[in-house]
């Protein structure tokens, strides 16, 4: 059993355990690390033994790993730890896809026309494929999410609104 642990002496150990970590999470203010680490150490403290190191020891080795996968999951990344032969490999880091695109279309009505360009769109001629594309482009959305919504790459996208989509504007 601990001893009662004063919560002066607890937040001057974080403090010191915080300052050196400012670099190690940059998108984060001096008291955002504190308060997430005062959140990782709490539950952490039921099992300090006093008799085997100071609270400062005990809590420096226990909070990094906390602290940094909050850090990382309020920025938009999640961590993996994928098996191979039943065996864990390394975490790898992945930033997560915050604005996804689903949208399937299909040929278009001319209440897609994008009014405020100087180009015309010739509907009749231009096949399924670059409407798509001329549609999402006018509703804002970039390449890469139009390639997710139609089910390519970036890349692909790309070239078909070079080679697909010019040739259907009408001055």
């Amino acid at each position: 059993m601990s001893p009662p642990i004063n919560e002066c002496e607890l937040i001057e150990v974080l403090r010191s355990w915080v300052r050196p970590r400012l670099y190690s999470f940059p998108l984060w203010d001096f008291d955002e690390i504190l308060n997430e680490a005062y959140l990782a150490a709490h539950p952490r403290l039921s099992r300090w033994d006093p008799a085997r190191g100071s609270l400062a020891t005990y809590l420096h080795c226990r909070l990094y790993d906390p602290v940094h996968r909050r850090y990382l999951k309020a920025n938009g990344y999640s961590v993996s730890r994928p098996l191979k032969n039943k065996k864990k490999q390394k975490r790898i880091t992945h930033k997560k896809e915050l604005l996804s695109c689903d949208l399937k279309l299909g040929i278009p009505d001319h209440s897609y026309q994008i009014h405020t360009s100087p180009y015309r769109i010739d509907w009749d001629n231009a096949p399924a494929k670059a409407v798509e594309i001329i549609i999402l482009l006018g509703l804002g959305y970039n390449l890469t999410q139009i390639g997710k919504s139609i089910g390519l790459s970036y890349y692909a996208t790309r070239w078909r609104m070079k080679n697909y989509t010019p040739q259907y504007l009408i001055l």
